[in-house]
């Protein structure tokens, strides 16, 4: 698999992913899930006008902002970018 970018907005309760294209997007979200990171996530959300979708995942007592970071970090087909709000 091609290296994609993942741009990621980090907040107290949660962390929104924007990830180009829903083929990355679809195999991100299993890569997560595989990892345990989360039970569900809010829905995908393709963006008008781009190939871009969105979703976002919060954190919970087994899966803190801290762990949700490394293992994006660890995930060689990922390009994390950072977003600020």
């Amino acid at each position: 698999m091609e290296p994609f970018r993942v741009r990621v907005r980090l907040s107290e309760s949660d962390c929104q992913f924007r990830v180009e294209g829903m083929k990355n997007t679809q195999w991100l979200l299993r890569r997560l899930s595989e990892s345990f990171v989360f039970k569900t996530s809010e829905a995908v959300q393709e963006e008008p006008g781009s190939r871009s979708c969105t979703f976002r995942v919060a954190y919970s007592s087994g899966t803190p902002r801290l762990a949700l970071e490394r293992l994006l970090g660890s995930i060689q087909e990922v390009s994390v970018v950072p977003e600020l709000f």
